[in-house]
């Protein structure tokens, strides 16, 4: 099914502020961006290593053989398994979240 279209309407004003309102700005979105780019590399570290991990690449196998023929019990393990082996390289939301935490970037009056 495919979107419907619809016409779509932007308008860009500029933003009339103080010198010190522009400094806080630019401060805050140079902090976004470290902890966006900081984030992102260890994410892609430990995929890499997830993926060359043997349970991993084993699993996987499975999961694609459960899918071809349709088993949908060891499909559904499989993937749990495969779940599990994410978790425990930290590639959870919950888990990135908690490394931003320990990398302990201090931000003053956020």
């Amino acid at each position: 099914m495919t979107k419907s279209k619809k016409d779509c309407f932007i308008i860009e004003l500029k933003l009339l502020i103080d010198t010190w309102q522009k400094d806080i700005l630019l401060k805050r979105f140079e902090i976004a961006r470290t902890l966006y780019n900081t984030t992102l590399s260890y994410a892609v570290k430990q995929y890499t290593l997830m993926q060359e991990s043997k349970h991993y690449r084993k699993q996987l196998r499975c999961y694609q053989k459960a899918k071809k023929s349709n088993d949908t019990k060891e499909l559904k393990q499989t993937a749990k398994e495969l779940n599990n082996i994410r978790q425990s390289f930290g590639l959870s939301e919950n888990q990135l979240h908690a490394y931003i935490k320990s990398i302990n970037i201090t931000i003053k009056n956020i």
